[in-house]
């Protein structure tokens, strides 16, 4: 069954039982909704609360009229027919949380991945192209979200810390990111430029090629210029026929199954083990030198 667009009344109900967290006015006077540094939780014990965001409830009206369309992600991940938003304030760190929590009562549509993950990445851009340079998006408790992707410019790097675990194709195509996940599935920053990341466990295909369609043609993109550290484990096909990324982990295993699949496509990526004392070891090309 598609997704069912629920009245005003609905929303308020479902709406007043959550908490609801903004900045206090201190923060704000200090930092602005979008300030450096603005990273807080929708969760954080330190802000104060306050009832009845219109905002938030107009957000989710929104992704009501999108929660049931359909889009084959993983070879166009473009430009999508969302509903507009041009006419809504973007929204601070806090109530992307906030409104992001909220989503949980739809987990049981069928697009609910697919389609929450690509709106929150819509809602972040947004939110990045009104100043915000710092987002914590708190994941957990609900599904793994798909599809999240935002592009940052190069003279205004976006930080970004994503806590609980999430979906495929997260931050593919994306730009000018430093981040830190928990937790991903496939095809993480697929066809990515110049992202810093450092993840605990990621699926198989990071940093394969990955499709851009600009509604006219469909844009082959390689992912390049990344630098990723995984801490703990990854599937199959890491960096694979893609150049110029360095990967550093601490599983010398896993650098041993990277460097394999390396070596078969040729390419300029770089490996280093990650040693306990922080110093690092070139693993691939094949010459060891130890780095401080």
């Amino acid at each position: 069954m598609g997704c069912v667009l629920r009245g005003v009344g609905t929303l308020e109900r479902v709406f007043f039982k959550m908490t609801i967290i903004e900045p206090t006015g201190l923060e704000v006077a200090m930092a602005g909704p979008f300030g450096k540094g603005y990273n807080i939780s929708a969760r954080s014990p330190n802000v104060e609360v306050k009832a009845g965001d219109e905002i938030i409830q107009q957000y989710l009206r929104r992704y009501e009229q999108c929660l049931n369309q359909s889009w084959d992600y993983g070879y166009s991940i473009g430009l999508h027919p969302w509903p507009k938003l041009d006419d809504l304030d973007p929204l601070s760190v806090p109530q992307i949380n906030l409104w992001l929590q909220l989503t949980s009562q739809y987990e049981n549509e069928g697009n609910y991945c697919q389609n929450t993950g690509a709106f929150l990445g819509w809602i972040v851009q947004r939110s990045y192209n009104a100043g915000m340079n710092s987002c914590t998006l708190d994941c957990g408790g609900i599904k793994p979200l798909h599809n999240m992707i935002i592009g940052a410019k190069e003279e205004r790097v976006l930080e970004l810390n994503v806590q609980g675990r999430v979906g495929d194709h997260v931050l593919a195509n994306s730009c000018h990111i430093r981040a830190q996940v928990e937790e991903c599935g496939d095809y993480f920053l697929n066809g990515a430029r110049h992202v810093t990341a450092t993840v605990d466990t990621v699926g198989n295909m990071l940093g394969s090629h990955g499709f851009y369609d600009d509604v006219i043609n469909f844009i082959q993109w390689e992912a390049e210029d990344l630098e990723v550290t995984i801490r703990k484990n990854a599937g199959k096909s890491v960096f694979t026929g893609v150049k110029n990324n360095i990967l550093t982990s601490p599983n010398r295993s896993l650098c041993e199954q990277v460097r394999q699949e390396m070596t078969r496509n040729k390419n300029k990526n770089k490996i280093f083990y990650l040693h306990p004392d922080g110093t690092r070891e070139l693993y691939y090309p094949l010459e060891r030198k130890r780095l401080r």
